[in-house]
């Protein structure tokens, strides 16, 4: 049996496309993009914003992780957002000092 992989172009990132088995690719090399597993088992990979179309200097990819790029793709989502982990900084609760 013959399987038919449809490629759709990822909402918010004009330089990908991800398709219906899973995997992200370039849209205009469509060289795929090869992924790392997380701790907890999840593929994820790094891309570029839709303002450098190339490996500029000062640009640095975003990793995104694969299951909610195809989701965005094959669900019509706008514009996917991703979390920024917090620093010390923000992860330390703040105990209120006494007056």
């Amino acid at each position: 049996m013959l399987t038919i992989i449809e490629w759709r172009p990822v909402p918010g990132w004009p330089l990908y496309e991800a398709s219906s088995s899973g995997r992200i690719r370039n849209r205009f090399t469509h060289r795929v993009l090869r992924g790392r597993r997380t701790r907890k088992g999840y593929l994820q990979v790094n891309i570029y914003p839709a303002e450098s179309p190339g490996l500029t200097t000062g640009t640095k990819p975003i990793t995104m992780l694969v299951h909610r790029l195809v989701c965005a793709a094959f669900h019509a989502l706008r514009r996917l957002t991703f979390m920024k982990r917090p620093t010390s900084m923000e992860s330390k609760p703040t105990t209120p000092k006494p007056i």
